[in-house]
């Protein structure tokens, strides 16, 4: 299981490699609506805003539906 540390870590540098595009930020928003992790979804959407990465509908509706699950407390660890 990856813990949102990882998941940042690997998101950064990934984009530090230059291998990032909307579906890797999407991704990484889809786990962090699944595991109920706001504050990191948060710094994954600032992250992908500081590189320039446009979002596709499909990666704006992830983003929105993984805030939503946050805020409800949703998600396998905030059971």
């Amino acid at each position: 299981a990856i813990t949102p540390q990882e998941l940042l870590s690997r998101l950064r540098a990934a984009v530090f490699s230059g291998g990032v595009d909307a579906s890797t930020f999407g991704a990484a928003m889809q786990k962090c609506g699944q595991r109920g992790w706001g504050e990191t979804l948060l710094e994954v959407r600032r992250l992908q805003r500081s590189t320039g990465t446009a979002l596709f509908p499909i990666q704006r509706n992830i983003f929105l539906s993984a805030l939503a699950k946050a805020a409800r407390g949703q998600g396998v660890d905030n059971d």
